[in-house]
């Protein structure tokens, strides 16, 4: 199987990327493999080694911002679009992994059926709204939560995916310490907030 990865254009999509969609695709790409896909990433250039790639830019858009030598997100984003769509044809599935903007795809005559949408956002009001409107849309979220918000106003192609984690990558020391531990950005819906009261109500120490 033929599989086209819409990627994020912030951040390369390699291990260890800034961003976590970029680190959980790269993740992906390695692993599908091992399924008889064969994977292909829309991404930005100095994407990961060793993958195919079709480059959107040729290096990730967030360094450039901080450089000053772009603006705006939106134009690169547009083009990516319009290459997925040039290239539809050379693939059995899309996967979108870029949000909103790539809701498009599925409405596009040829595509139909052959798009999956991930959320990695929240699920506000807006996008139930959205839901609404396209329920035969092909749309999986990394969480139940999610998955229920999109169900319960009519999302009929909707299926939860946890995202994958390489557990052998990790060393594991039971019997640890009386210390808390929170990893993540420090943004409201992170929770940090969630994990300071905890730490307060259970009167442990607490490493953000």
């Amino acid at each position: 199987m033929r599989v086209l990865q819409v990627c994020p254009l912030w951040y390369p999509v390699k291990q260890d990327a800034p961003g976590g969609i970029e680190t959980f695709r790269a993740q992906l790409a390695a692993a599908l493999p091992e399924s008889g896909c064969e994977v292909t990433l829309l991404a930005s250039g100095d994407s990961a080694d060793g993958e195919r790639i079709i480059p959107v830019s040729k290096v990730s858009i967030y360094g450039q911002m901080k450089k000053g030598t772009l603006q705006e997100y939106i134009y690169y984003e547009q083009q990516q679009l319009r290459l997925a769509l040039a290239h539809a044809d050379d693939f059995d599935v899309i996967h979108s992994h870029i949000g909103p903007a790539g809701f498009v795809l599925s409405g596009v005559k040829g595509c139909s059926g052959r798009v999956l949408h991930t959320i990695h956002s929240p699920v506000y009001r807006d996008l139930q709204w959205f839901a609404q409107q396209q329920p035969d849309m092909w749309v999986s979220t990394v969480s139940k939560f999610q998955a229920d918000r999109l169900s319960e106003v009519g999302a009929r192609n909707c299926h939860v995916v946890h995202n994958g984690i390489k557990t052998d990558a990790f060393t594991f020391y039971p019997g640890g310490g009386e210390g808390l531990l929170f990893l993540g950005r420090i943004e409201k819906d992170k929770g940090a907030d969630i994990a300071i009261r905890v730490a307060r109500e259970l009167a442990r120490p607490l490493v953000l």
